[in-house]
């Protein structure tokens, strides 16, 4: 598990450590270039995602056989590219509910 922020926020770490995740990247302007140099399998990743920033990254995701999905509250462009999209707004339970979308 990633998480991968365009800005930079403490409460992010916070987050982070809450759920014990301990690979945080923030203030990344391209996330799809990050994610490429990285070397990460696409086509086994899941990521949500709520803004036009994360447009070109979810549609590589998705191009690729991952899964895509974001809040209720998510710009519209994101929302017509989405596999799932959570009833659940951003910050408010979103990520969770996508995580049990894909157990399920």
């Amino acid at each position: 598990t990633i998480i991968l922020s365009g800005r930079s926020s403490p409460a992010t770490i916070r987050r982070a450590q809450e759920l014990n995740i301990d690979t945080v990247y923030q203030n990344v302007d391209n996330k799809l270039l990050f994610i490429k140099k990285m070397n990460i399998d696409l086509s086994i990743s899941c990521y949500i995602g709520d803004d036009d920033n994360d447009y070109e990254i979810m549609m590589e995701i998705k191009r690729n056989g991952g899964l895509i999905g974001c809040p209720n509250d998510a710009s519209n462009r994101i929302k017509s590219i989405s596999d799932y999209i959570s009833d659940k707004r951003g910050g408010k339970g979103a990520v969770r509910d996508f995580i049990e979308w894909i157990i399920r």
